[in-house]
Formats: structure tokens, sequence, C-alpha cells
């Protein structure tokens, strides 16, 4: 066999590998919901027509952005920064536009986490120093919760 044949044959082989490889990475699997991440590191789902959407709500992972809700309630702003340890049973505590649950959620907060709050309304919900949003007062403790 000569090297001109030898070098089509390797040829020939490496093309049908490429197309049968490239076949193989196509989405066969339209149902699938559609995952987009942000620079926040939240993820969006879209879900398949036959399910009802589900809230997403994103961990904080760095600073949020200003809070755009006007101020209606009263608050006292605390002499010094404080922080605070999300101390929850369940899986994650909500972060709020405004001090109370009609306000709507913008983020989350898991168990252990540290936030520094600077502001306490008369329901006992804290501001957080973090774009000014807030959470339940209820779900604060001064020290960390054990694992």
């Amino acid at each position: 066999m000569s090297v001109n044949a030898i070098k089509k044959i390797i040829a020939l082989v490496l093309v049908f590998g490429c197309v049968f490889a490239l076949a193989a990475c196509g989405d066969k699997d339209n149902d699938r919901p559609e995952t987009k991440m942000t620079s926040k590191a939240t993820a969006t789902t879209t879900p398949p027509a036959d399910t009802t959407p589900t809230t997403v709500l994103s961990i904080i992972r760095g600073t949020l952005p200003s809070n755009d809700e006007e101020i209606d309630w009263t608050e006292n702003l605390l002499t010094n920064p404080l922080p605070k340890y999300v101390n929850i049973s369940s899986d994650f505590l909500r972060v709020r536009k405004g001090p109370g649950t009609q306000y709507d959620q913008v983020a989350a907060l898991t168990r252990g986490m540290q936030v520094v709050v600077v502001a306490k309304t008369g329901n006992d919900w804290f501001k957080l120093e973090d774009g000014g949003y807030y959470v339940s007062g209820e779900y604060l403790s001064e020290t960390k919760p054990a694992d």
C-alpha cells in the first residue's frame, strides 16, 4: 500500500470520526428545562410547558443592587452595624424588599450565613447593610448556629 493511500484512509477515518462526534453532541431532548446563569450566580429555569413554574431564589454570593422600594415604615438605625447569623431549620431565609412577607422576595440566605444589619423596624425585621433589604429578626441570632 502506498503512502498516499494510507494518508487518504487516515483522513477519511478522521472526517468520519468528527462527523460522528458532532452528531452525538446534538441536543435531541428538547423537553429539558433551559438554565441560564447570570453574573450574580443566580439560576433561572424555564420549565416544560406541561408544568407550573416555581419561584427560584438566588442565594446571596456577593452584593445586591440597591433596594428601590419606597420606605413608608419606621425603622430605627443602629448606632453601629451589627453582625447576625441566619438561624433557620428550613432550606433558606427569604430576603425581601421591605419588612414583611407582603414585599417581593429578592434573594435567599442559608443557615449559618453572616449578615450585617444596620436598622430594625417596629415589627422585628432587620435592614441589611447589603442593598438595604430586609429579613425577619425571628430567624437571626447573635451567634453562629451549630452545624
